[in-house]
């Protein structure tokens, strides 16, 4: 495509989203007018939907609002719609009720999860982030009550923004603001029912026993994971390349950590997609000396995460996994700040350098990524020394 027709092709993005969130917005005016303050809208819900169709971190953060209002609500039945993908994150969670999904966001699919969800007769229903998809379902569910991020002012393709928290079916405004961590928003998305959050709370992932007990007979069997080890679980890619820190750095911070444990450091090294060839030539670079654990199954990830002892990656989705587990992590970030989306974990080591160009919109780098390069490797290595080591040390305590 020619430069030209690139930027026509913006152009028309940009249009077809600042027509999506006024219409959202008009669209949201309409339901509150019709609506009004219900007489009996104080009252407790009997049954709740949380909408979470965005990313794999957004749906982890979810997980201490469920936790939150089945401790404030413990009547309430509580269901919640992820993307299909994201499913096993939530489905033992044994505080929800019913997980529903939704396969793809093509119009005929969103019609008929909307029109699904007007068929449960939902007494409340919270958007849980800001998006066109979830304030879109949420205002046409049906529910009694809606509240969350449910109309965007602003049309910026990235997180860091000011959001306000409105509602239909009752009264109040609450502000996200955008310096405050991701779980902050999704316990504000609720705070019509439960009151304003200020600080986040842990985010955890349930397994099913089995399941679990499966998948890491068969990791051990594979020698993916070893026993009397450090299992170090590295994700060298990054959906988003402007989050990725140099393969080459990669290499050489493991390199020489490998020449002090030998034996005794097992890195296993995670990808999905496109990043597979680089997890390749990771290990390639390594003499064969890490295990290639590559496109497998999010539950499987999960068994993984949950039974290493230690983590290095960027800011991605299986950094919310390790979070998860409260695995001991080195976390490298560049365009977004941790203060937003880091671990939050004591044993977590998050590594930022603030620039003049970061938090940015993610979707070009003119500086070629500048602000995750500006981690050294010297900052990644010693970091890790620190992890593995408190790693070493547990390992030496008598059980």
């Amino acid at each position: 495509m020619s430069e030209d027709g690139a930027h026509l092709g913006t152009r028309v993005k940009n249009l077809a989203k600042i027509m999506a969130y006024w219409g959202l917005r008009l669209l949201f005016l309409a339901r509150k007018r019709l609506a009004g303050r219900r007489p009996d809208a104080t009252g407790e819900p009997r049954t709740i939907l949380l909408i979470e169709t965005a990313f794999l971190g957004d749906v982890v953060s979810l997980t201490p609002l469920i936790r939150e209002l089945a401790a404030r609500l413990p009547r309430a039945k509580l269901t919640a719609l992820v993307q299909a993908r994201n499913r096993p994150i939530l489905e033992n969670d044994p505080r929800l009720d019913r997980v529903e999904q939704i396969e793809s966001f093509s119009p005929v699919c969103l019609g008929r999860v909307a029109a699904r969800l007007r068929a449960r007769r939902f007494d409340a229903v919270i958007c849980v982030s800001p998006g066109v998809k979830n304030s879109l379902l949420a205002l046409l569910s049906g529910g009694d009550q809606i509240m969350g991020y449910l109309a965007n002012f602003s049309t910026k393709p990235y997180y860091y923004q000011d959001h306000w928290v409105d509602a239909v079916g009752r009264e109040g405004r609450w502000l996200y603001r955008k310096d405050q961590h991701i779980i902050v928003r999704a316990l504000l998305a609720a705070a019509p029912l439960l009151g304003p959050a200020e600080l986040p709370r842990p985010p955890e992932i349930r397994l099913d026993p089995e399941r679990e007990k499966f998948i890491l007979t068969s990791l051990r069997r594979e020698g993916i994971l070893k026993d009397g080890v450090i299992n170090l679980v590295v994700h060298a890619g990054a959906s988003n390349q402007v989050r990725r820190w140099p393969m080459e750095n990669l290499v050489e911070v493991l390199s020489s950590l490998l020449a002090e444990y030998g034996d005794g450091l097992n890195p296993i090294v995670i990808g999905i997609g496109g990043e597979i060839e680089i997890c390749e030539e990771v290990v390639r670079r390594l003499g064969g000396r890490a295990r290639l654990f590559l496109d497998r199954s999010l539950t499987e990830l999960c068994v993984l995460l949950k039974h290493s002892q230690g983590f290095l990656g960027g800011d991605s989705g299986p950094k919310f996994l390790a979070g998860a587990f409260s695995l001991p992590s080195v976390v490298i970030h560049g365009p977004q700040r941790p203060e937003t989306v880091g671990p939050i974990h004591s044993t977590a080591i998050s590594l930022y350098h603030q620039l003049d160009c970061n938090p940015c919109p993610q979707t070009a780098c003119p500086h070629q990524g500048k602000c995750v390069r500006a981690v050294t490797r010297a900052e990644v290595a010693e970091a890790l020394r620190r992890v593995l080591a408190a790693c070493a040390q547990a390992r030496r305590r008598p059980s």
